[in-house]
């Protein structure tokens, strides 16, 4: 049910460890600190794989799971080492949610199955949109950012009706060469909760305060805001906070994510229970007991478990094609945000935009 994973996988492109090194001390710790369920490092197989061959990559999981930081690095990364040679683009969930809210007169809370079938669609749509504007001598690369969520009304996972689709596709590619990356996060409770409080604090403080409070309260660096002032900064990172999930959403949906994986758990037959508990044994939790509150633990494992399941048996990937990794908490280095997956308007002093051409 389970496939094993190689490190490296096949094929894979050599980078210099002396500049892996500078990258991995440069705004790209969660990346390189990703671990698959057997805690191997794969962070610089996800770079291999994009400089190789791949030219989707999806990442998702519940809100709050460190996704849209880990895409935005990985990114970074894989235009730097190809010298440019790659070309990506960028589909944030928040961004079509944003859209689709305005585009069907309503917010997302009061969505039915109706609305959220015309949003996968939309989701859909923005995946296999062509690239514009790029030269036969640079690679086209679409990075999608999908999460984890229950609508109104809605009984099953929405992220999974999209990935479905994209792994009956990606299951036709060549296993040493995938086109189709998929990657699922597992949930640290701590990195929701912290996230939680950090949207909350960043909308209660003046523009020109946000910058302090990322970096002294959160140690969160946003990448790409160096040549703007901190009202500027701020007023645009304070837009882009208030799309992030709120700190209730994240704890119904986390709540709900957990009923789903119980529910899972509890309908497997006797020898997919016996293969879980095989899968139990083989995983090495970054982190241990004592780390977690309660009963956090056990969800944190059980959810890396039910993500196994969900990309290897039901999307049917092959193991260089999905993976499932634990980003680790990072309760006191610096996280660089990757800011710069977002396109920075100019900001009057009265809060009405202006046309300064980007950042």
């Amino acid at each position: 049910m389970f496939a094993e994973r190689e490190v490296d996988g096949p094929n894979p492109v050599v980078v210099g460890e002396s500049e892996l090194d500078r990258m991995l001390a440069d705004r790209s710790e969660v990346l390189y600190s990703l671990v698959d369920l057997k805690g191997r490092p794969v962070g610089k197989e996800l770079v291999s794989r994009v400089l190789t061959s791949a030219e989707r990559v999806v990442v998702f999981g519940e809100p709050a799971a460190n996704k849209s930081t880990i895409l935005g690095q990985l990114v970074r990364e894989v235009t730097i080492l190809s010298g440019g040679r790659i070309a990506p683009t960028v589909v944030l969930f928040d961004q079509v949610l944003v859209d689709c809210q305005l585009e069907f007169g309503k917010p997302r809370q009061e969505w039915g199955t109706e609305e959220w079938d015309r949003f996968d669609r939309w989701v859909e749509k923005r995946i296999e949109e062509p690239a514009e504007g790029v030269g036969p001598s640079r690679r086209h690369v679409r990075f999608v950012e999908i999460v984890g969520l229950r609508g109104k009304g809605v009984p099953n996972n929405r992220a999974v009706t999209t990935l479905e689709n994209l792994a009956r596709r990606a299951r036709q590619e060549p296993e040493d060469a995938p086109k189709t990356l998929i990657v699922a996060v597992a949930p640290d409770s701590r990195s929701q909760y912290r996230t939680g409080i950090m949207r909350e604090r960043v909308l209660s403080v003046q523009p020109e305060e946000v910058l302090g409070v990322l970096r002294c309260e959160f140690n969160i660096e946003p990448v790409g805001l160096s040549e703007t002032d901190a009202y500027r900064a701020g007023v645009f990172l304070q837009e882009k906070v208030r799309s992030m999930a709120r700190a209730e959403d994240i704890g119904r949906i986390r709540s709900e994510m957990l009923c789903e994986a119980r529910s899972w758990s509890c309908g497997l037959s006797a020898e997919e229970f016996a293969a879980i508990w095989r899968l139990f044994d083989l995983i090495r939790m970054p982190v241990e007991v004592g780390a977690f509150k309660d009963n956090e633990f056990n969800e944190y494992q059980l959810k890396a478990a039910h993500l196994g399941y969900i990309v290897w048996a039901k999307l049917g990937l092959g193991q260089h094609q999905g993976f499932v990794v634990f980003s680790l908490f990072q309760e006191h280095g610096t996280i660089h945000w990757p800011i710069q997956l977002d396109t920075l308007r100019g900001y009057t002093r009265s809060g009405k935009p202006m046309n300064t051409g980007g950042f």
